[in-house]
């Protein structure tokens, strides 16, 4: 038996030994076949002797070549049945075909990813970026650079196909290996039935026995702790993401990437202290420029994070570091950071598109509301915990960040006034939510 392998290792020549099997697979169906043909043949060569040679009057003759052709044919018959047996275990089991698709998921997205990567080394233009920071003046201004978001978005999707791929291996890894050693078998089997009278059979041999890697192996937890994340993940270890605006750091993206996940990890993490009653006031939204004007400082506080944020642990906090202590040597608010947090997600948590913003840029209708708001979607849930912390005049700071539309102010500042959260509906008319009493955190409803 072999040592012992890691089970990144054991996972990566699983995932490389069955390409090899699906090579396999397709010559050992194609030789039974072939095998098939042969034996229907042997019969229609049988028939045709017979008739001929009693034809001719050579039945003693006759009578010798049918036996043996009979005991041919009876032979290849076993065997072709021996091989359809075989074939049986071919076939992919439904957690294998499950295991298969995440497998495919990854590797495509690996691709992409790659391209992704190489487009934005090519297309960001660190120097033109800092410089633009000194015009900005509003949330989109501050949307990062379009290659750079396409390529945080693919790292994220990647690394979640990836976390989603190995939690399904660690869950059925008895199965797919019981499933692997089946394949192997079945496949060694029929090459040994159709070989075994070739003088190429020791090689054949040979080569199978190398496939030893996974089949002689014990299943591993995948919670030890002496194991990094390549050798405890290998194939679906995290991808690390490039940032060319900040020197090719290597981090995971927070900024860029979808609300259900690493954005959304960090943005529940600034609004959770404030759900706890008593707890400090949640620093509210702002505007895109800073009050002390520092963007530059702000930007490289927000890119810094990403760095820290994979040093996290309950010693060690992040966010307190960026944003509520001193001895950083870049700083922003929690208000700030969760502004450009919001204006780089994929998509916008309130969808306002620019024709809805012609229609209701002075008042937006209660009826026209439940359009725009999707209650069963992860941009929704998270409005619903920002919501609760915002009043009238800060979130219009931030409606170009909620919303990745300009002059959205009104809508989204008559969507918080005048949406019942709880229920998910309009308000009754004449009736609106108030934040008058924000040292208690709660709603007034005034006629």
């Amino acid at each position: 038996m072999a040592a012992p392998l890691g089970l990144g290792s054991i996972l990566q020549a699983l995932i490389n030994e069955s390409k090899e099997l699906n090579a396999l697979d397709t010559i050992v169906r194609e030789l039974c076949i072939r095998e098939e043909q042969q034996v229907r043949h042997l019969q229609e060569i049988h028939e045709t002797l017979l008739v001929d040679m009693n034809s001719t009057g050579a039945n003693r003759l006759a009578s010798v070549v049918d036996v043996s052709i009979q005991n041919k044919r009876t032979q290849r018959t076993l065997e072709l049945r021996a091989m359809r047996k075989e074939l049986g275990y071919l076939t992919p089991s439904t957690t294998w075909s499950k295991f298969q698709n995440h497998v495919n998921e990854v590797e495509g997205l690996e691709i992409k990813c790659a391209d992704a990567k190489e487009a934005a080394k090519t297309s960001v233009n660190c120097e033109e970026y800092w410089s633009s920071l000194r015009s900005v003046t509003s949330w989109l201004d501050l949307r990062l650079p379009k290659e750079d978001l396409h390529y945080r978005l693919i790292v994220s999707n990647l690394n979640a196909a990836k976390e989603h791929a190995f939690s399904f291996y660690v869950n059925n890894q008895d199965e797919l290996r019981r499933y692997h050693q089946a394949r192997f078998t079945a496949i060694q089997n029929i090459f040994y039935t159709l070989f075994k009278k070739s003088p190429e059979i020791s090689t054949i041999r040979s080569v199978l026995q190398n496939y030893s890697d996974v089949l002689d192996t014990v299943s591993l937890s995948p919670t030890l702790d002496s194991m990094d994340d390549s050798e405890l993940r290998g194939p679906f270890s995290k991808t690390k993401y490039f940032n060319y605006l900040r020197d090719e750091s290597k981090c995971s993206p927070i900024f860029g990437s979808p609300i259900d996940s690493l954005s959304g990890t960090v943005g529940k993490c600034i609004l959770e202290p404030s759900q706890v009653p008593l707890s400090a006031p949640l620093p509210i939204l702002t505007a895109a420029v800073p009050s002390d004007g520092s963007i530059e400082s702000c930007v490289r506080a927000v890119f810094d994070l990403e760095y820290l944020w994979e040093q996290r642990n309950p010693k060690f906090d992040p966010l307190e570091t960026i944003c509520r202590s001193n001895q950083h040597p870049y700083h922003a608010s929690e208000g700030w950071l969760l502004g450009f947090l919001l204006v780089n997600l994929p998509a916008p948590i309130l969808p306002v598109g620019d024709d809805v913003v012609r229609r209701h840029r002075n008042r937006m209708p209660r009826q026209s509301m439940g359009s725009l708001i999707k209650s069963s979607t992860d941009e929704y849930k998270f409005f619903h915990m920002l919501w609760r912390h915002t009043d009238d005049s800060n979130i219009k700071y931030a409606a170009e960040a909620i919303t990745h539309a300009k002059g959205a102010e009104r809508i989204v500042s008559d969507i918080r006034s005048k949406w019942d959260i709880g229920i998910e509906r309009p308000l009754p008319r004449h009736r609106k939510w108030s934040s008058s009493d924000e040292s208690s955190r709660k709603w007034n409803v005034l006629s």
